[in-house]
């Protein structure tokens, strides 16, 4: 990876800038100083109102974007690639994944420093990422790795057992507030991991210990919601494979009612997977949090997100992604890798790849979106990452192109995986340019 250079002056010249999704445009340069973006300029302008001079750096033929956003991962899982077969139920991969997890030889924070590299080189700027165990030794790990802008989720569960659940929430919030969190408190939030390894009294000391804040800062919280049919039967009271692995359910009703009930569910509030939301209509919900409305809008209501991850969808055979369940309510949707362990690579490039191959009707702008400024948005960097705007930071990828048309552009940016020549992170440059092929 490449050393800082930040603090230099750039006019950077691209055949395309991908600014956003209804922002692409030919023969534009971005002026870049002191690592942000200072001025968008004609290529063909000599002279310009910034300072000068400014380097010419002319990357070739590329579209120079803000780089992709990885909505949620498992860094910490990277090693385990491969090791795990997707089982006859997901009960039984999880088993498998703690057998192999138990077994790995090799410390978290270097399987994450792994991933972080896997994701850089393939144009990933920032990440979600889950933390199963948290030491001050791995979260200064993921900040000194010199990749992706990392929000870190510190996982919180209690697997049945109410005191470890609480302790984990109080840990885990003092972690938030300061507590020598490795010089990155503004990037951290909570996973309380699942409905079915937190119960309610966990998510009541973690609602308790938010509201105890008094500071009025939300927190950033990630939750594996939805995921199979195995999963809502067992929250729902019925039999099937997590009764073996896990016993009767700690808590109370369907998990999106758990959270409403308790205040976690905003704007801060990531909802991963997503596969089975109820459908009241349908007669399959049970809302006892007022009115009838469906998860889907329930969700767009209070301005969460979803994260779809195609590459574990395709790993574990899943029936189709209700995409349309979701656009139609509103919801603000994304993407992630999820784990090395249930997916074939950490590429953002493949899940756009994936998604664009599965949902053939939703426009090519905003599935770039949903890899891009959406993801942005829902892990609260909005303001850092998702769009290359003036007076932001510069953090941007030139991915390799052919294109000779707008429309093309994104084409190749969506369904091609195109080849990563450079990439810079808020003006430190993190994948030195490549010459092409």
């Amino acid at each position: 990876m490449g050393e800082p250079d930040g603090a230099g002056r750039m006019r950077l010249r691209a055949r395309w800038l991908v600014a956003a999704p209804d922002d692409v445009v030919e023969g534009v340069d971005l002026m870049v100083e002191a690592g942000r973006v200072v001025a968008r300029v004609p290529s063909h302008e000599i002279h310009t109102s910034t300072s000068e001079p400014f380097e010419l750096v002319d990357l070739g033929d590329v579209a120079l974007t803000p780089g992709l956003v990885d909505a949620h991962a498992h860094l910490d899982l990277t090693d385990l690639a491969g090791a795990v077969a997707p089982g006859a139920s997901f009960p039984d991969w999880i088993v498998g994944l703690l057998r192999a997890r138990g077994a790995a030889t090799s410390e978290a924070s270097s399987a994450v420093a792994r991933g972080l590299e896997r994701l850089a080189t393939t144009g990933c700027v920032a990440v979600g990422d889950i933390a199963a165990s948290w030491t001050h030794g791995e979260l200064d790990a993921r900040r000194k790795a010199g990749g992706p802008i990392t929000r870190t989720y510190l996982e919180v569960l209690d697997a049945g057992d109410d005191a470890r659940g609480r302790a984990a929430v109080e840990r885990a919030l003092a972690f938030l507030d300061g507590d020598g969190a490795a010089g990155q408190v503004d990037l951290l939030g909570i996973s309380p991991h699942a409905p079915y390894t937190v119960g309610d009294a966990t998510l009541d000391a973690l609602a308790s210990g938010i509201a105890s804040r008094g500071n009025g800062r939300s927190v950033p919280l990630q939750v594996h919601w939805a995921e199979t049919p195995e999963e809502e039967a067992w929250t729902g009271g019925r039999t099937g494979p997590f009764d073996a692995l896990l016993g009767p359910p700690q808590g109370r009703g369907r998990a999106l009612d758990r959270l409403e009930r308790r205040g976690l569910l905003g704007p801060a509030t990531v909802l991963v997977h997503g596969n089975v939301p109820d459908d009241v209509a349908a007669g399959t919900g049970r809302n006892d949090c007022g009115g009838q409305d469906d998860e889907p809008t329930r969700i767009a209501r209070a301005d969460a997100s979803v994260v779809h991850c195609p590459g574990a969808h395709a790993f574990f055979a899943r029936a189709p992604f209700p995409v349309e369940r979701y656009r139609a309510a509103g919801v603000r949707l994304c993407l992630g890798t999820d784990s090395a362990a249930g997916n074939d690579d950490l590429d953002m490039r493949r899940e756009l790849a994936l998604a664009a191959a599965a949902f053939p009707h939703v426009p090519l702008a905003e599935l770039w979106g949903w890899a891009t400024c959406d993801a942005a948005r829902a892990l609260g960097l909005g303001d850092r990452v998702g769009v290359l705007g003036v007076g932001r930071p510069f953090t941007a990828v030139a991915f390799a192109t052919a294109a000779r048309s707008r429309e093309r552009v994104l084409d190749e940016l969506v369904r091609e995986r195109p080849e990563v020549r450079a990439s810079w992170i808020e003006g430190r440059q993190v994948v030195a340019q490549r010459s092409p092929r």
